[in-house]
């Protein structure tokens, strides 16, 4: 199950590339999102076995202990309800593994919040919520009781003024803001 799969339906092309033959389901809160995948999967990727369903990544309707492997890029970090939001999602991803199975997931994290702050000020808007992080990764993997088996794979970059409203604003106010991205490999 990929969860959170958003407009690049995360990393269930690179899987699919791999393996054509699994069965997967890939997953957005956003139901319109979903309406659009399946439309195109319907017309363009017949050949692969690809379910879709729209619910949230912090309320999975999947029985415990039922699967055995979860992916995302993004999925966890995009969650809209802040740092306490990112731990419900988790503790709903070890809820639907099987004893053993794994999350494969890549999570992003912002390197300079007091950058993102100046943004939001000179920009003249409130902080997205939960762009500030209290708690890191690694603390919020161990406390939803997942093992890291890998964590090593990162990525920088800056945002771009072609991203989002925050990336077009750092670039008219001349503010790099960073994002780290990171490979995580978790076994239940």
């Amino acid at each position: 199950m990929e969860i959170a799969c958003g407009p690049g339906m995360g990393l269930t092309p690179i899987i699919l590339s791999k393996h054509p033959d699994i069965v997967c389901l890939a997953t957005d809160a956003c139901s319109l999102l979903i309406k659009s995948w399946r439309q195109y999967i319907n017309s363009n990727l017949k050949e692969f076995n690809i379910d879709l369903a729209s619910f949230s990544v912090m309320d999975i309707p999947i029985k415990d202990n039922s699967l055995d492997l979860v992916t995302s890029f993004i999925g966890i970090s995009s969650t809209r309800a802040g740092e306490q939001g990112k731990f419900k999602a988790l503790d709903e991803v070890y809820r639907v593994l099987k004893k053993g199975g794994r999350f494969i997931t890549v999570e992003n994290e912002w390197t300079n919040f007091e950058d993102i702050q100046e943004v939001f000020r000179l920009w003249g808007r409130p902080v997205w919520t939960g762009m500030k992080e209290e708690t890191s990764w690694h603390e919020k993997i161990d406390r939803s009781g997942f093992t890291i088996e890998k964590a090593d794979k990162t990525f920088f970059r800056y945002l771009t003024r072609t991203d989002n409203d925050l990336g077009e604003q750092a670039d008219k106010y001349g503010i790099k803001i960073g994002m780290k991205f990171t490979l995580l490999i978790l076994r239940k």
